[in-house]
């Protein structure tokens, strides 16, 4: 085995011709990106890269449900402490006045959580918006496909510094992060999920049938032409 064999691709780097890089490809796609090195080509690529119409409806919806998820899980962890509270402030009574305590519980119960709702709620933007949604994708792949921040930590730090212009002002790719937790909805811009709802099923049924009596239509004309 030569020299050139013997060494990693970081010693051979500046050697070109030497072998096939891995890294800082610009011939990726959106779906099948290569890893970057460098941040200059990590920012470029992902500003760039045509980002697929259906991967732009499949975060803003799978947003919309780890949210929700999110603000239920936040609501039931503020409740549970409420109800510690209440129940240590509010003895539960004989059983005579069972009643009349449960009432009182229910009814502060829901006014606490009409209270705190709004405010759970606000701990992250309700969706990813109109105008900020492929802005924000792009600033979730720069986060998710930085340089290793072992290998390359100055590089990753660039990447998670820069800035992306949303409709309301200028945020870091790292400030975007951590607003949205998007990284949450990674599964929804790596690959095109099928979609199996009914309307997709009957339409495709409806396609074969048509094309079922297409088929009949023209073994008709055949037979009665003597074929």
């Amino acid at each position: 085995m030569n020299e050139t064999q013997d060494a990693s691709p970081d010693a051979v780097q500046d050697s070109p011709g030497s072998y096939l890089p891995l890294h800082d490809r610009m011939d990726g796609t959106f779906l099948h990106p290569t890893p970057f090195k460098t941040a200059e080509k990590c920012i470029r690529f992902w500003s760039t890269v045509e980002i697929p119409d259906v991967i732009v409806d499949q975060v803003a919806v799978a947003y919309a449900q780890v949210k929700s998820d999110e603000v239920d899980t936040r609501m039931d962890e503020v409740m549970l402490e409420w109800q510690r509270q209440w129940f240590a402030a509010n003895p539960q009574p004989k059983d005579k006045h069972i009643p009349a305590w449960d009432a009182k519980y229910q009814s502060e119960r829901e006014a606490y959580r009409l209270k705190v709702l709004p405010g759970v709620e606000a701990e992250r933007p309700q969706g990813i918006g109109e105008y900020d949604a492929t802005q924000l994708i792009r600033a979730a792949q720069m986060w998710y496909h930085s340089p290793n921040y072992v290998r390359f930590p100055a590089e990753d730090e660039i990447v998670r510094n820069f800035q992306i212009e949303l409709h309301g002002g200028l945020m870091t790719v790292e400030e975007i992060e951590n607003l949205y937790g998007l990284e949450r909805v990674h599964h929804a811009m790596t690959r095109i999920i099928p979609d199996f709802s009914t309307d997709r099923i009957v339409s495709t049924l409806e396609l074969v049938v048509h094309a079922v009596t297409d088929v009949e239509k023209q073994i008709i004309t055949m037979q009665a032409a003597g074929y």
